[in-house]
């Protein structure tokens, strides 16, 4: 589960990207960079991010994952209604 802590690593930077343009409207889409070589696997991802934010301000949002090189998980961008 070694996974799930680094998703959740990741999400903390998110939920505070969103906090930040929550005045702006409610945030439907998040764009991430997913290393080829990453330790967390596109599915992987998909999935726990799901779960993970069921009952929050991120439940329904869309998590749109592009593959890269390198080992990174990089948040990218937030659509915003």
């Amino acid at each position: 589960m070694h996974e799930l802590g680094l998703i959740e690593d990741w999400l903390k930077s998110v939920r505070a990207s969103v906090a930040a343009v929550k005045e702006e409207g409610r945030v439907n889409k998040i764009y991430v960079k997913l290393g080829r070589d990453s330790e967390v696997k596109k599915d992987v991802l998909s999935f726990w991010f799901e779960n993970l934010t069921k009952g929050t301000e991120l439940e329904g949002v869309v998590l749109d994952v592009v593959l890269k090189d390198g080992k990174d998980i990089l948040f990218d961008s937030l659509e915003v209604e």
